[in-house]
């Protein structure tokens, strides 16, 4: 199959990563794949992703829209290069990408054989914005299917965005499996921090969506513990200026804010466990990427997260919601300390802080959830199984428009 990918930039962020992982593996089965960024090509500090699509040899095509006002500009652009390479089958993430491929493909841009090319949206987040909801559902309007990352977000889809059951298919974001055992270690003391630090790790953007200020509001008893504990936070957004003057008043060097870093895996290796305190997700990379590194979480339990820790079978039924495609969990993944240790009520700190005092307090328990955590992410969460399902779904719909 000729396969377009259609994204709104390719700076490193959790749909992007999903987008390479997808285009290098679908490369690799004999598919040609092109990658198309209405956005400018990134700086050189998040040229990760654009240096592992050239790798692949998989052609980028940027559009330098940059802005919602030059939404003509890039829907053009976007016309032009359905025109001039032809198609099987068009694939677009995030809200941006989304309505921009829908506006572009108006006047049936065909491909070689037989009328217009069937188009995918994706959905990677629960955001219940009404003006984006109305916009993004007319968008859909257009396409022949949209795949969401979690059961949540599909849920979300058909109430908010108005997409009938029948074109909504969940394929969740798929990563790859290193070996931790020869994984380096960050080494905190090159960031001024005693080398012996307990360090809890947020790796995110620095918006109100990640729920930061549970953290700030909860940094003095989360520290009080254990002399050793530090916080260390990697991102960027608008929110840095804020953190950056919060930390600078904390009364201890308990924090530290460090910029967005190419590859995150020392420091899912050197730290202890991870949070992830948002408001709305879809299915974030940053808890499959410390869960294949053998890290404990503590996570808000909210959209996509709360998939990852399946809920307790009741005694009644014996039975667990499970995302779809994940039906078959083995009952020692289906673990009710698991799901309690490491998840909480969105919005609440004192629980987050609970559940990060006893993972820090109890070693025993945090590394035991940690291997549980890599076994779940070993089994359902692979690149390969995420690019079976789309590769399933993109020759279904091709073989629709050419019966």
């Amino acid at each position: 199959m000729n396969v377009d990918l259609i994204i709104t930039e390719l700076n490193v962020g959790g749909a992007e990563k999903a987008l390479t992982r997808l285009a290098i593996g679908l490369t690799k089965r004999d598919h040609s794949v092109r990658v198309l960024s209405i956005g400018s090509e990134p700086k050189e500090e998040h040229h990760a992703l654009v240096d592992q699509l050239r790798s692949a040899e998989i052609p980028i095509a940027f559009g330098d829209c940059d802005s919602a006002r030059q939404f003509l500009q890039a829907r053009r652009w976007l016309h032009k290069q359905f025109k001039r390479h032809p198609a099987d089958i068009r694939q677009s993430f995030l809200f941006h990408a989304n309505c921009l491929t829908a506006a572009a493909a108006l006047g049936r841009v065909s491909s070689d054989s037989s009328g217009p090319v069937p188009l995918v949206g994706g959905i990677r987040v629960a955001e219940h914005r009404p003006l984006r909801c109305k916009l993004e559902s007319i968008a859909l309007k257009r396409m022949s299917h949209v795949v969401c990352v979690s059961e949540a977000v599909r849920s979300f889809s058909e109430r908010d965005l108005r997409v009938s059951p029948d074109r909504l298919s969940v394929i969740p974001n798929g990563i790859e499996i290193d070996d931790r055992g020869h994984q380096a270690r960050f080494e905190w003391s090159t960031i001024g921090l005693p080398s012996d630090s307990r360090v809890i790790l947020f790796v995110g953007r620095l918006h109100p969506q990640k729920g930061l200020e549970l953290l700030q509001q909860q940094i003095t008893s989360i520290v009080a513990s254990d002399p050793r504990t530090r916080l260390v936070l990697i991102g960027q957004g608008p929110l840095k200026s804020d953190l950056e003057t919060w930390i600078q008043n904390l009364p201890n060097d308990r924090v530290r804010l460090l910029p967005f870093q190419t590859d995150l895996r020392p420091f899912y290796a050197a730290c202890e466990v991870l949070v992830l305190p948002s408001h709305y997700e879809g299915m974030p990379n940053v808890i499959l990427e410390a869960m294949a590194m053998e890290k404990a979480v503590v996570c808000s339990r909210i959209e996509g997260t709360a998939e990852l820790f399946p809920p307790v079978p009741s005694a009644a039924t014996q039975t667990a919601v499970i995302p779809e495609g994940i039906s078959d969990v083995p009952q020692d993944s289906i673990d009710l300390q698991r799901r309690q240790y490491q998840t909480f009520e969105r919005g609440d700190g004192d629980a987050m802080s609970a559940r990060l005092l006893d993972l820090l307090r109890d070693d025993s328990l945090r590394e035991s959830f940690g291997r549980a955590n890599r076994r779940y992410v070993e089994r359902f969460f692979t690149v390969e199984t995420m690019v079976d399902r789309y590769e399933t779904l993109y020759a279904s719909l091709v073989r629709g428009v050419r019966q």
